[in-house]
């Protein structure tokens, strides 16, 4: 207890220092009793105990807090609606419950409108998001322009159907918000179901998020369903997402393991991650997802790891591990046709019926390595303190260790992927890394997207130098939609133009620039055309 009240006061800091401290039952018998007689900044603390209390309104900026736990503090709402957040601007928290046995349409266990929450450190089970012909998140559901942190939370056993128009979010939906953050919780064994055509698809066993700007870090998402009763087609056995090109989701270093989108005869579409948006997909564990046929034992749909569809923005796919996946099309990515993607440092290992369908040119070409780095290796997944998908060492170290993009990645030298906690220190390895180390998401989303790293592409144009490092003479290979007018340029690291290669543009080719006469240091190469550019980072050094 000491050490749980301990370690929470410390999070709570200002609220302590403002606010007071009002205690449930000792001065008022029930939590809603407790919030009703808080003020903002004050923190009703809770007492070991089941609490039989469906529909718990939170006050604004409040802090709702448990002295020992979820494991020994009980919200149990037996039938009944959750715990509501509504209209709170100021920040409101939730922190340290088992919430269970809530029925609402929209958040079996918590509902969050129009509020800045904090969700953090509970256990979320048993809810049933349902009776609504848009249902959202038997769990958690976040909507109309929260500013929502779920953080360290066992989200698992919950529920979300709509009778009319598909359910959303088994464990948790995310809708129409100005942010989300989604980090450090285990979303287990939800499940989302569709209805009969005409009605919807089921969206999201695990995780849905509609139109949110989001950052999903270092979750474990494993054994989500998103199954159908009838005829239909369902979407995102693990995470689901679709949202504008304003609207950037950032997926890092999760394990996306075992999640199943079932279906009865024809369409589903990602059991890993269903992905309409500019995404960035970074260094996660894609493992064991699968689409299936509901009566018949065979694969369907497309996408067994990760489905991409259109966006108006590139999505970034780099330092994964996309292994054991099976659909009947595209066992590790589906590309659709208007899918604008980078492909990079990903390792592809037995997928069903193509490790990628559908790829932009040059990715998966060549074996084991194609020209934008991704391999086809076993990953050599390893038994470890926390988990099956550390990354072996002994008696033989899996080609995942060190394997990643030296530019798209860093912050992970507190994490792991080997089975004894060794840190992964110098080049970042692939996948997955374990513990619960801060990452710097912020810093890699700028290394990714900045200006002059431009790891964006544009459809169809691509550009690959290489040696790099290179010692003298640096070989580039570019692609183009078409033959057209294109310039090539080199930059130094001030921004200088040391070179501009002059050739004939075919729709595909080779340069060669000689950088004997050139200090060492940083460069900039630029393929740019009237519509796109792309620019990689080369190092000379002689």
């Amino acid at each position: 207890m000491r050490v749980y009240l301990l370690s929470i006061v410390l999070l709570m800091g200002s609220f302590l220092l403002e606010g007071r401290v009002i205690r449930v039952p000792s001065e008022y018998p029930t939590i809603q009793e407790g919030i009703d007689a808080a003020n903002p900044g004050d923190t009703v603390l809770v007492a070991p105990g089941v609490y039989n209390e469906p529909n718990i309104t939170m006050g604004n900026g409040v802090y709702l807090l448990s002295e020992e736990g979820p494991e020994t503090t009980i919200i149990d709402c037996g039938g009944g609606e959750g715990i509501e957040i509504t209209g709170c601007d100021s920040l409101t928290v939730v922190d340290g419950f088992t919430i269970r046995n809530g029925v609402r349409p929209k958040g079996g266990g918590i509902c969050i409108w129009g509020s800045k929450a904090l969700i953090q450190n509970n256990i979320i089970e048993h809810n049933r998001g349902e009776w609504d012909p848009f249902s959202y998140g038997g769990g958690i559901a976040a909507l109309g322009h929260s500013k929502v942190t779920i953080r360290r939370n066992i989200i698992r056993y919950n529920y979300s159907y709509a009778p009319l128009g598909g359910g959303s979010g088994g464990g948790i939906a995310i809708n129409s918000c100005d942010t989300a953050i989604i980090e450090e919780n285990r979303v287990v064994d939800n499940v989302v179901e569709g209805e009969w055509e005409p009605g919807g698809p089921g969206q999201g066993g695990g995780i849905h998020i509609a139109g949110t700007p989001a950052i999903i870090n270092s979750n474990i998402i494993q054994n989500n369903y998103a199954v159908i009763a009838g005829p239909g087609s369902n979407e995102g056995g693990g995470i689901y997402i679709s949202c504008g090109s304003n609207k950037r989701v950032v997926i890092i270093n999760n394990l996306i393991t075992g999640n199943v989108v079932q279906i009865w005869w024809r369409g589903g579409c990602g059991a890993g991650i269903y992905c309409r948006a500019p995404a960035v997909i970074v260094n996660n564990t894609i493992a064991h997802n699968y689409i299936s046929g509901l009566l018949v034992d065979t694969l369907f749909g497309c996408g067994g790891g990760i489905y991409c569809e259109n966006t108006s923005d590139t999505m970034i796919i780099c330092n994964n591990i996309i292994a054991f996946n099976l659909a009947d099309t595209g066992g590790g990515i589906f590309c659709s046709d208007s899918a604008r993607i980078v492909i990079t440092y990903n390792d592809f290992f037995m997928n069903s019926n193509d490790n990628i369908y559908n790829p932009p040119p040059g990715v998966g070409e060549g074996y084991p390595y194609d020209s934008f780095y991704n391999m086809n290796y076993d990953p050599w997944f390893a038994s470890g303190p926390e988990g099956n998908y550390y990354l072996m060492r002994t008696p033989y170290q899996s080609l995942c260790v060190d394997a990643g993009s030296f530019e798209a990645c860093g912050g992970f030298e507190q994490r792991t992927t080997s089975p004894d906690g060794t840190p992964d220190a110098g080049r970042v390895d692939l996948g997955y890394h374990y513990d619960t180390a801060h990452i710097d998401v912020e810093t890699i989303l700028d290394v990714m997207l900045g200006v002059k790293e431009h790891l964006y592409a544009a459809p169809h144009i691509t550009l690959r130098c290489y040696p790099n490092p290179f010692n003298s003479k640096l070989t580039i290979n570019y692609s183009l939609p078409e033959p057209e007018n294109a310039t090539l340029c080199i930059y130094d690291v001030t921004g200088r133009l040391v070179k501009r290669i002059e050739f004939q543009f075919k729709q595909t080719g080779v340069a060669i620039w000689d950088g004997n006469t050139m200090p060492n240091g940083t460069y900039f190469v630029q393929l740019k055309t009237p519509e796109y550019e792309v620019t990689k980072k080369v190092i000379l050094v002689k």
